[in-house]
C-alpha cells in the first residue's frame, strides 16, 4: 500500500524481537494469502483476461519489532506521481483510526510462490 509506518520517531517503545519470533512471524504471514486482479486489455472490445487471482508468497524477516501503540502516514503523492491510486490513498486518509492493536515493522524479502498463483470464479 502507499501508505507507511512513520513509526521509530514518534511512536511508543518498539521492541526487538528474536529469531524464533521472527521465523514464527515469517510462517504466518506466509500462510496468508494475497488476492489481486488480472487484466489484460485488447485492442477491439472485451479485455483477453479479467478475473480475480490469490496468490501466496514465502517471507523471511531479518528484523522485526513490535509495539502497541503506532501512526500511519500517507504524504502527499499527485496524480502525476501514482495515477489513479491518488483516489484509493486520499479516501484512506479520511478514515479514522479508532483503535491500534499492535504495531509491526519488520524488514525481510518475500518470494512470489507461482506454484500457487490460482484463479478465483
Amino acid at each position: 500500500m502507499f501508505g507507511y509506518y512513520n513509526g521509530v520517531d514518534n511512536v511508543g517503545p518498539l521492541k526487538k524481537q528474536n529469531v524464533l519470533v521472527r521465523s514464527a512471524a515469517a510462517k504466518r504471514l506466509s500462510d496468508q494469502p494475497n488476492l489481486g486482479y488480472k487484466y489484460s486489455p485488447s485492442l477491439d472490445g472485451q479485455p483477453d483476461a479479467s478475473y480475480p487471482t490469490l496468490f501466496l508468497n514465502d517471507y523471511k524477516i531479518d528484523e522485526l519489532w513490535l509495539g502497541k501503540t503506532g501512526n500511519i502516514f500517507f504524504g502527499n503523492a499527485s496524480e502525476e506521481d501514482i495515477g489513479w491510486y491518488k483516489q484509493i490513498v486520499d479516501a484512506l486518509k479520511t478514515l479514522p483510526v479508532r483503535e491500534v492493536i499492535q504495531t509491526v515493522m519488520f524488514r525481510g524479502s518475500q518470494s512470489l510462490r507461482y506454484d500457487l498463483y490460482r484463479r478465483l470464479q
